[in-house]
């Protein structure tokens, strides 16, 4: 039997269980007979705490047999090469925006000259990191697809009111700009609207919440390929979303679903013209961001930064 690859996950985990809903979805998908992912979740406050995570990591390394490290954000692969195994490295779109210029530099140095390869999710973060690879995060299509809207308000306890979703892994994080939605829905002034703050849910009861929502409404200052949108276009739930990331490129000429600035007024106007339209119906474009189509391209790369090593 043909030995599996075996590839360590070096990512940022919240809370006590150090848990990342986006990249447990993606180590999912990832799993076959080929290949067997091994997690090192991290927790980490601050740059500097990244230093006490390389020692744990390089004593890791040291104990352990893997092939290939996939790291996930820039500084987890910055401490992944005291793993002295090959690097490939996500970088998540926040990494890259609004960074200072050291961070930046730093990341462009590690992309061309330390990692064999780096994972980008947009167009425009390849426009940032030269000879990249663009591969979105993909959607698991057997999970997020449409539920009876009754059934699915009924399991998640939504009231007779506008149901909209607001869902991060940390809600309060800047860059995930929180403020912004709960303005917009002050200026609605509506007390039969309710934005519904979400984190940390897992897959199997998220797609209950998609699908039981009028809205998902998204205001960050950046993103990546942000899951959110994808996940909630593949319920047929209407998004609202500023223009970060690929959104422009998923949201495409979806029915119902807009991009829109970073003002109040602007949200605002966007959620008031999503509330009298109809129900998304999914579009094509969705079927680019399959997790099944995703992962072979990840599992593609793993196999040739191997080969090339």
């Amino acid at each position: 039997m043909k030995r599996k690859i075996k590839v360590l996950f070096v990512y940022k985990g919240e809370g006590k269980n150090k848990i990342n809903p986006v990249i447990d979805a993606q180590i999912s998908s990832l799993q076959n007979d080929s290949l067997e992912i091994i997690k090192f979740p991290i927790k980490t406050k601050g740059i500097k705490s990244y230093f006490k995570c390389a020692f744990l990591l390089r004593k890791y390394s040291l104990n352990h047999n893997f092939d290939i490290v996939h790291a996930h954000y820039s500084y987890c692969g910055f401490i992944s090469i005291v793993a002295k195994k090959p690097i490939i490295c996500s970088l998540m779109g926040s990494d890259i925006f609004r960074q200072n210029t050291l961070i930046i530099l730093a990341t462009k140095f590690f992309s061309r000259f330390v990692w064999k390869a780096t994972i980008v999710k947009s167009k425009e973060m390849s426009l940032k990191i030269k000879n990249s690879n663009i591969i979105p995060n993909g959607v698991n299509r057997n999970i997020f697809k449409p539920l009876d809207k009754d059934k699915a308000r009924a399991k998640v306890g939504f009231q007779n009111k506008y149901n909209i979703l607001f869902v991060a892994n940390n809600p309060k994080s800047h860059v995930k700009n929180l403020a912004l939605a709960e303005d917009a829905i002050k200026k609605l002034d509506n007390k039969k609207i309710k934005l519904n703050i979400l984190s940390k849910v897992k897959q199997n009861e998220l797609v209950h919440y998609y699908n039981a929502a009028d809205l998902l409404l998204l205001t960050s200052l950046t993103e990546g390929s942000p899951n959110v949108v994808k996940e909630a276009i593949a319920c047929n739930c209407p998004v609202v979303s500023t223009d970060v990331g690929d959104v422009k490129e998923i949201v495409g000429d979806i029915e119902n679903c807009y991009v829109t600035g970073f003002s109040t007024n602007q949200v605002w106007s966007k959620i008031k013209k999503s509330m009298t339209d109809k129900q998304v119906k999914i579009n094509h474009l969705i079927e680019n961001y399959d997790s099944v189509k995703i992962s072979k391209k990840i599992i593609d790369l793993y196999k040739k930064t191997l080969n090339n090593n």
